[in-house]
């Protein structure tokens, strides 16, 4: 599995390292499993169940990369609602395949005693 292995770590190159991490992950994931629907903030943060200042930060990042826009709404009153871009979800594609090559040579690695 060492070929395997460095294998992947020349693929890793290729990803954002700035996505790997779990909120950004999970609120691409959100979004993308949303299909252009688009969540605000209320509802990102209920869904996800973490902290206004964590959500609020990551979604800053992932503005800034161009992975999220945000668009204004009317529900209630006017809200900001975000959705995903296609940048954010060919980014999102390749870190699945990326992590499904490494869960699937991990296990491949593991031989029973």
């Amino acid at each position: 599995m060492v070929g395997g292995m460095l294998e992947l770590v020349e693929e890793s190159a290729a990803l954002n390292p700035k996505i790997l991490s779990k909120s950004r992950l999970l609120i691409l994931s959100v979004l993308d499993e949303l299909e252009g629907e688009g969540a605000t903030f209320r509802e990102l943060k209920a869904a996800l169940r973490i902290n206004e200042g964590v959500l609020f930060t990551n979604i800053g990042v992932l503005e800034e990369m161009g992975y999220v826009g945000e668009s204004k709404v009317k529900v209630e009153k006017k809200m900001t609602s975000y959705n995903i871009t296609k940048e954010g979800r060919d980014e999102l594609r390749k870190v699945d395949e990326w992590l499904k090559k490494m869960i699937e040579g991990r296990s491949h690695e593991r031989k029973p005693k």
